[in-house]
């Protein structure tokens, strides 16, 4: 599903992944990989704790719950890789579609919304 075709909750759940990235670039880069574990841990409980994705119908909800969560998945997981990599490598080979070989091969998130690399 396409991001502008995203339900409004969806929607914000991406526009809260890209807050992280924006976190845990500088702080990777600043070797403050304390930050890194807090910005994807408190993204991590505040998607959870105000979303339900347990028992969704078929259709639009869906189909746009499972396109942010897909993102979400690939996106933490190529954003914790340097710290928890075999753990990053088991998410990433779990996803399913087209994607690259490893999560090492996927690129760093440089924002929300570019896609998965191949």
């Amino acid at each position: 599903m396409p991001p502008e075709a995203l339900l409004p909750q969806d929607a914000r759940i991406r526009e809260q992944l890209a807050e992280v990235v924006a976190r845990v670039r500088p702080a990777y880069e600043n070797g403050e990989f304390h930050e890194v574990v807090a910005a994807v841990g408190d993204f991590c409980a505040d998607v959870r704790s105000t979303e339900s994705f347990d028992s969704l119908p078929e259709g639009t909800a869906r189909r746009s719950a499972q396109t942010a969560l897909y993102e979400v998945a690939s996106t933490l997981a190529r954003l914790v890789a340097p710290l928890s990599s075999f753990t990053a490598e088991d998410v990433w080979q779990a996803l399913p579609g087209k994607k690259a070989e490893s999560v090492f091969l996927a690129g760093f998130p440089e924002s929300v919304g570019a896609g998965v690399p191949d």
